[in-house]
């Protein structure tokens, strides 16, 4: 029920489109009427009663509307409704950044996949809007202790996801996986009722295991899937075929 209730979070309201079109033609329209106004008066110095009735007020205002509905898509298609995290969408526009960025200066950097254990039960349990508030408290305490350049997102229903950058080995990529499972030794505490959850963790590494964006996804869902098996942490040993 999560799944479905989350795909309809994540959907983008149709309308949306409609309405930035709208608002940006009627800008540009207001703007060509204003332009052509100033330049008749120009062309006409004689009549000093010539009337500019479209205010650089009307202007603005349609400006500042076209501005909001953009940045209200632009919300929508890279960020999740419900957590505010940035979304797969996002994920993968700045994996592909990242990569171009790490291979240049010969760097590396971690994709951990995080899954919530049981959470179908948990969601069946206590119903969908304790379900989501437990997903928002997960997404505040995956962000805990990540460096300003790292940053957690949500994928679909309970699966996570963080990316490190600047990260220097396995070894230490593993510090930071057991830190995210210390976090979550301690209960949630949502409408006066304690939930205890268990995470499971699949890692993938640039350049060990993946190269590109879309490997390195791959082996982070392998890895996780073993992961869940014996509910802990999991690397990917896959290594990259190039």
């Amino acid at each position: 029920m999560e799944d479905k209730k989350n795909q309809k979070n994540n959907l983008i309201d149709p309308n949306i489109f409609k309405k930035e079109k709208e608002a940006r033609i009627k800008a540009e329209r207001l703007i060509e009427e204003k332009m052509r106004k100033l330049y008749l008066a120009n062309q006409n110095l004689r009549n000093r009663d010539t009337e500019l009735d479209i205010t650089d007020n009307e202007i603005k205002s349609a400006l500042i509307e076209c501005l909001r509905v953009r940045k209200q898509l632009e919300q929508m298609v890279n960020y999740d409704g419900l957590t505010n995290l940035p979304n797969e969408h996002r994920l993968r526009t700045d994996l592909t950044y990242l990569l171009v960025q790490a291979k240049r200066i010969n760097q590396k950097i971690a994709l951990l996949f995080i899954d919530i254990n049981r959470f179908s039960e948990i969601n069946n349990s206590y119903g969908s809007d304790v379900a989501d508030n437990l997903l928002k408290q997960v997404a505040l305490r995956l962000q805990m202790g990540l460096s300003k350049d790292d940053f957690a997102a949500r994928i679909n229903g309970d699966l996570f996801a963080i990316v490190l950058t600047k990260i220097e080995n396995e070894h230490a990529t593993g510090i930071i996986a057991e830190r995210v499972l210390a976090q979550f030794s301690f209960p949630f505490t949502i409408q006066e009722q304690m939930i205890n959850l268990g995470v499971s963790i699949g890692i993938s590494m640039f350049p060990d295991t993946a190269i590109n964006t879309e490997e390195l996804i791959a082996t982070a869902h392998a890895a996780l899937k073993s992961a869940k098996q014996i509910g802990s942490i999991c690397f990917s040993r896959i290594a990259s075929p190039h």
